[in-house]
C-alpha cells in the first residue's frame, strides 16, 4: 500500500477499507516516511560527496551516478519513452 499511486488507492475510498488504506498511505508520505523496494536508487550525501546506491534484494550497490536526474515521480508515459529511445539508440 504504501507504494502504491495515491491516485490508484484514491479509487476505492467508496469502501471502509479503502478509505483506511488512503488515509494511511497520505499520512505516510505526509510524515516522510519512505519504503525501499528491489531496484529502487537512493542518493546519500555526506560531507558534500554523493553516492548512489541500488537497493538489491538483500543489501544496496554502488552505481554511477544517473545521467538524468528530473526530481520528477515516474510515471507510465516516463517508462514508455525511456523505452522507445532503447529501441532507438
Amino acid at each position: 500500500m504504501f507504494n502504491t499511486d495515491l491516485d490508484h488507492l484514491e479509487t476505492d475510498r467508496t469502501t471502509p477499507a479503502g478509505e483506511n488504506d488512503f488515509l494511511i498511505a497520505c499520512v505516510y508520505r505526509l510524515l516522510r516516511l519512505r519504503s525501499l523496494s528491489t531496484g529502487d536508487v537512493v542518493a546519500v550525501t555526506a560531507n558534500g560527496h554523493t553516492t548512489w546506491l541500488a537497493c538489491e534484494f538483500t543489501g544496496w550497490r554502488h552505481i554511477d551516478t544517473p545521467t538524468s536526474i528530473t526530481d520528477q515521480p515516474l510515471i507510465a508515459d516516463t517508462v514508455q519513452q525511456q523505452l522507445r529511445r532503447g529501441r532507438h539508440a
